[in-house]
């Protein structure tokens, strides 16, 4: 190969790169959180949180949490939770027995359709 084709070839490969690199880097996994009452009324998320920032995990840096409240209203729950589907996230945490199965309810009706 000669100098000028060498080259060209590299110039042509850091102007690529960029971009390849960009189109690699993989999403932040996503974390889906509900909770029945108002935000700041649930001790799970601040144990999450740490127990997360225990394993080295950051929010923000290599994880999004999306959360989200009912404000005591148990009727907001089922859209919620369908709202976190939408949003794709890798894992739902649902803090309670009423939660957990208006969560399980919702991911039977996708398994099955």
């Amino acid at each position: 190969m000669k100098r000028r084709e060498f080259f060209t070839l590299l110039c042509g490969a850091l102007v690529t790169w960029p971009r390849m690199a960009r189109s690699q880097k993989s999403a932040a996994p996503r974390v889906g959180y509900i909770w029945i009452g108002a935000r700041g009324t649930d001790v799970s998320n601040a144990g999450l949180r740490q127990g997360l920032t225990d394993l080295g995990y950051v929010v923000g840096r290599n994880f999004i949490l999306e959360e989200r409240y009912a404000n005591g209203n148990p009727e907001r729950v089922p859209g919620l939770i369908a709202e976190l589907l939408a949003l794709n996230v890798d894992v739902l945490v649902t803090p309670g027995t009423p939660l957990t199965l208006a969560a399980q309810r919702a991911t039977s009706c996708l398994s099955s359709a």
